[in-house]
């Protein structure tokens, strides 16, 4: 996936509107570059700087919701944040793509799982940031993620094994593979 069309994925993602999605295409054109002049944005689109500057804070509003960070920011330093982030999100789907080239270490039972959660997984960083500050703040302990179905709690903690090659146990339900037994019976398997 080249870089505008992630930023078009990622505009639908966020909700944005097609004067926003192209006002951010526009604004970050280059992976490698934003488009720092509020000015130049204007003329493209033969519009006011106020009207860049409104739909800029739209994009931003929008994007914190995944991106936090952007609450912290002001003015200008807003659309280099925004970009930063979106480069390491360009970069974590780029080195995830080819994730069936890779050898990993995982349990068979659980690959196909792991593989298929964290696939097109970008972004969240501030669960992974939290998940570290528990870490280094505690020696041992839970961390509780919650949230309704289909909220990504499962593609979070794929992606956590996958980046820490942590072992891994996924209780799955549906493939009546949920009650301690099988997990202890599979690690003595795994351990003889």
């Amino acid at each position: 996936m080249n870089w505008q069309d992630f930023l078009e994925q990622k505009a639908t993602e966020q909700g944005l509107s097609i004067d926003l999605q192209n006002t951010l295409l526009a604004a970050l054109p280059d992976e490698n570059l934003p488009k720092s002049s509020q000015q130049s944005l204007a003329s493209e689109f033969n519009i006011t700087t106020n009207t860049v500057k409104a739909r800029m804070k739209d994009i931003y509003t929008a994007f914190a919701s995944i991106y936090p960070e952007l609450y912290n920011k002001n003015g200008a330093g807003k659309l280099k944040t925004l970009h930063n982030y979106l480069r390491k999100s360009y970069s974590q789907l780029n080195k995830t793509s080819n994730i069936v080239e890779q050898d990993i270490s995982y349990p068979k039972a659980f690959r196909s799982l792991i593989e298929s959660r964290i696939k097109r997984f970008v972004g969240r960083e501030f669960v992974f940031n939290a998940f570290r500050n528990f870490v280094e703040e505690n020696d041992k302990g839970y961390f509780t993620v919650i949230g309704e179905p289909g909220m990504g709690k499962s593609a979070i903690a794929c992606k956590y094994v996958y980046d820490h090659q942590v072992p891994c146990y996924f209780n799955i339900s549906s493939n009546a593979n949920n009650t301690p037994e099988q997990y202890i019976i599979k690690k003595i398997s795994k351990s003889v």
